[in-house]
This record gives C-alpha cells, structure tokens and sequence, in this order.
C-alpha cells in the first residue's frame, strides 16, 4: 500500500503514527491530511470523503453549490503550505479549468445535496505530498524496508496512478532526493508516474483534467463516492 501525507504536514512519519493509524483502521482511503491506498483503491476526487470537514455552524451557510465550490477552493488554498508558492498557481489554475469544464454550478434549491455538480469529480490535488510504501496489519502501518517519506511538490490519485509533479527539473534536485525518487519508482512501478516541471514552465492541466473531470480511467462514471453532502462535514481544519 502507499501512505501520503500532504498539505502542511512537516512530520509525514508522525502523520503516518496518528492521523495515518486512523484511516487504516477504517481500510484506507482519505483523511484530513494524509492518504492510504493501493490497487484497488478508486481516485480520490473533490468529492471524496474525509479530507474535508465544516464546523456545523458553517454548514448552514452553505445554501447553494456556487458557495460549497468557494468553500472547497478556500480550503485546498489553506491546506497549501506558504513555501509552495508554485503549488498554490497550479492548484488554483487546476481548479479555474475544472469550473470551466464542468460548467456554472446549479443554483435550484436541493443543489448543495444533488450529485449533478461535475466539478467535484475532479481529482483531489494534494500539495506537499509525502510519499512512502507501506505494509498495513489492521491500524498498523509499516513503513517497507529502505523507504523513508519522498517528498514532490503536487500528487493526484486516479485510482490506477499516482501522479507525483515535481517543480525545478532534475538538475535542482540534491543527489539525496534523487536516489530516493528513483528507489520510490523501483518500489511502486507502474503505479506511479514522476514528472518534472523543468524552470518555469508551465503545467499542462489538460494532460490530467480530461479524464479527471468527465470519466473514471476504468471508462466507468466519474461519481465514485456520492453527491458531496456538506452535512457530512463536522470539525474545522487545524
């Protein structure tokens, strides 16, 4: 399995012991800030649950899908660490083109729970990613042999690849980071995809959005999870 810590986590290793221990207790997936998953595991989507929760007071606020858009962009905006400066550009240029695609969100009365809102099929980006393979028994999870958390700037799970985004190119990166990106490609294979962002060039949204947004990579629909229901959302972020 592979265990990821991202947004402003600074320990993934105490992440994985506390937050990291509770998603495997409930089989994996999503939580406020790390992730657990393996081959069978579908994408993680905007509308996935458990990497975002509302205070109750909040909750009442969001009467339509235009302000639980906001709220989602606000809370992926807060999670982003404010060295990722890059990160934060791609994430919010990510999720202009998603709006873009799936269209104006539906303003009817019953809009903040009906699943018709496309933009929150949209894969999950999950800055400051810390990436390490793991072996799971019940809650437990233990980190493989020679593989310490590797860090990339942006990580996207589609339910078949991870998409690890890397900013700077290969020539910024410390023989260290090197070798240990290379040991986390022999040890995940073709389960994840490492690419560089060489300089300043930009990133290509359209490489991921496509598929993100309209169809699951198994051709299956997008909507894995559900309608993202605001009342599911209980505790502020730290």
């Amino acid at each position: 399995m592979i265990f990821l810590s991202f947004g402003r986590v600074s320990d993934a290793s105490a992440a994985r012991a506390a937050e990291g221990k509770l998603v495997a207790s409930r089989g994996g997936g999503l939580g406020r800030q790390v992730a657990l998953f393996g081959a069978q595991t579908p994408a993680f989507r905007l509308n996935s649950r458990g990497w975002m929760t509302v205070a109750p007071g909040l909750v009442a606020a969001l009467d339509t899908r235009a302000k639980l858009r906001m709220l989602c962009r606000d809370r992926l905006m807060a999670a982003s660490p404010p060295f990722a400066a890059r990160a934060r550009r791609v994430v919010a240029a990510y999720l202009d083109r998603a709006e873009q695609l799936a269209g104006p969100p539906p303003e009817r009365p019953e809009a903040v729970t009906h699943p018709t809102d496309r933009f929150f099929e949209t894969l999950l980006p999950m800055p400051n990613a810390h990436v390490q393979p793991v072996t799971a028994a019940g809650s437990e999870l233990v980190p493989v042999a020679g593989h310490n958390p590797v860090r990339v700037d942006l990580a996207f799970w589609d339910g078949e690849t991870l998409h690890a985004i890397l900013f700077g190119g290969a020539g910024s990166r410390m023989p260290q980071q090197a070798r240990a990106l290379a040991g986390l490609k022999q040890a995940l294979a073709e389960r994840i995809s490492i690419r560089d962002i060489e300089g300043s060039g930009q990133f290509d949204l359209e490489t991921i959005l496509p598929k993100t947004v309209f169809a699951a990579p198994d051709g299956k629909s997008a909507l894995i999870y559900g309608p993202y229901r605001a009342p599911e959302f209980h505790v502020d972020l730290p």
